[in-house]
This record gives C-alpha cells, structure tokens and sequence, in this order.
C-alpha cells in the first residue's frame, strides 16, 4: 500500500482509512420527519455497534488519524456529540471515545469557545425538526 501525508503532516497508509470518511456520512436519518421517530427504538439498539466501529478504529491513538489533530477529527466529535446527546450513556462501554472527546473539548480554543456566550449547545436543527430542534 502507498502511502500518503495526511492533514497533520504525517504519513498514514491510505488503507488505514477506507470506509471511515463514509461512517461520517448520514444514513439518510433525519430529524425532521415524524416517521423517524418510529425507527428511534432500532436506532437505539444500533448505536453501540456503531460506537463499537468508531471505538476500533480510534483504538490506542490521540486522534483518529493519528498524533495529530486533523479535520477527521472534528467531524468525528460532531458525530459522537450528536450520538451522546440522542442517547447520554452511549460512550460509557467506550473509554477511548470518552476521551478522545474530552480531548478534543480540553483543547485550549475549543474550551474557550465552550465557556463563551458565543457558544450554543442547542438547538441542533431547525424548529421545524421533531428531535433536536429546542
């Protein structure tokens, strides 16, 4: 396998990342339709599976591609984030995700931003959204 420098100025193999950047891609869930509030309990079950994956991949490193921080690894906090406020305890069973996002939050710029006025933990979607839009 080739490899690549990825954002951060290291050297992964490119099939370090095969199908990661599409676990960070809606399934075509969404919170503004009623109907999806019927598929909330299999959702439900999902999740640890899905956490499982994310959990793996991570496995004993800082960041998910690596030592160093990159744009993966915002996009990766927002998935979980969204995950940990539909369903609070689905981190628990995954201690490197939970600190993989304490982590991120204790970035000096991203704590910061947190603690500031400007930040807005909700809403997460519009008001016309069934989930997430208070």
């Amino acid at each position: 396998m080739a490899a690549h420098l990825w954002p951060g100025g290291h050297a992964q193999p490119w099939g370090g990342l095969p199908l990661f950047p599409g676990a960070l891609v809606s399934e075509g869930d969404d919170s503004y339709s009623l109907s999806q509030e019927k598929l909330k309990p299999q959702y439900l079950e999902e999740i640890p599976e899905k956490m499982k994956h994310f959990s793996q991949f991570l496995g004993t490193r800082p960041w998910f591609a690596g030592d160093k921080i990159t744009f993966v690894d915002f996009l990766t906090y927002d998935v979980l984030d969204l995950h940990r406020i539909f369903e609070p305890k689905c981190l628990d069973a995954f201690p490197n995700l939970k600190d993989f996002m304490a982590r991120f939050e204790g970035l000096k710029r991203i704590s910061a931003y947190m603690k500031s006025g400007r930040y807005l933990p909700t809403p997460l979607y519009t008001k016309v959204a069934v989930w997430g839009n208070k």
